[in-house]
């Protein structure tokens, strides 16, 4: 039987990362979980991501921060 998550594009949307509590680790455990299991898994964020990711799942940040705090334009997110 195949496994359904091999090769597989995987998209993480986490709105909230930088807070603390159970949304930046669920995102972390859940796209960690799926990368283990063979698929290619982007979480995408708005300003980063307070829980650690695996070196195989790409992170995305929609917006840049400049020195100060201040937010630039957002940055296009491309080819997952």
């Amino acid at each position: 039987m195949p496994d359904i998550y091999t090769d597989s594009k995987i998209i993480i949307v986490e709105p909230i990362g930088l807070t603390q509590g159970a949304e930046p680790m669920y995102a972390s455990y859940l796209s960690n979980a799926l990368a283990d299991a063979g698929a290619y898994v982007t979480v995408v964020t708005f300003d980063g991501l307070l829980a650690r990711l695996d070196s195989k799942v790409k992170h995305v940040s929609y917006c840049e921060k400049l020195p100060g705090g201040q937010v630039v334009s957002p940055v296009p997110l491309g080819n997952f």
